[in-house]
């Protein structure tokens, strides 16, 4: 599994990822500090599918067909987040990245701006797919986004109305076997894999 994890302070990037490995050992984690990073990193991270184009369509991406989707299988979002790395200071920076709106995003911005790109992507691939790929298999690529706060008395409201699949508290709850199977379960409704079909862990 690929997991991201998104957070403006080094301690709870650092106890979570402790925590999601203990519950998902074999888990390969990454993280970012801020909404920007955390854009760049899932671009990163995309996986391509090598396809033929139906019908002479070329992909954006290639003159080859090859489709770009989603690399992560869980992404974790702190809702305040900092439009800043720790070191930096908020101000004295250049001014033109402060008109960025990537640069200002919320963690309940993003959330909502991975669900709409990663929809979009799922679309166009599937649109464009052969049947030997075929639309299940694109579909398998949705991540589950999971909305974090330590207010969340005050911000559960946004984060739900953002997408998120879970929303958490800080402290996060238990890391153990029942939250990963309500997980895994979830994440196989997402994709649409049989109970039988391909393990997340």
């Amino acid at each position: 599994a690929n997991i991201l994890i998104v957070d403006s302070h080094d301690i709870f990037l650092k106890l979570l990822s402790k925590g999601v490995k203990s519950m998902l050992p074999h888990a390969n984690i990454t993280t970012a500090y801020t909404g920007l990073e955390a854009m760049e990193k899932i671009e990163t991270a995309r996986i391509e599918i090598n396809a033929p184009p139906l019908g002479g369509r070329k992909s954006s991406s290639s003159s080859k067909g090859i489709f770009s989707t989603h690399g992560f299988d869980m992404i974790i979002i702190e809702n305040r987040l900092k439009h800043y790395k720790p070191g930096q200071t908020q101000y004295g920076r250049d001014s033109k990245n402060l008109s960025n709106p990537s640069m200002q995003m919320s963690g309940s911005s993003l959330i909502q701006r991975i669900i709409y790109e990663t929809k979009a992507a799922m679309t166009s691939t599937a649109s464009t797919s052969t049947p030997n790929l075929g639309e299940a298999n694109v579909s398998r690529r949705y991540p589950i986004v999971i909305g974090m706060s330590a207010y969340l008395a005050c911000d559960e409201a946004q984060l739900m109305a953002s997408g998120s699949d879970f929303v958490w508290g800080k402290p996060p709850p238990k890391m153990n076997e029942e939250l990963r199977d309500q997980i895994v379960s979830t994440l196989m409704r997402k994709r649409n894999i049989a109970a039988n079909g391909p393990r997340f862990v």
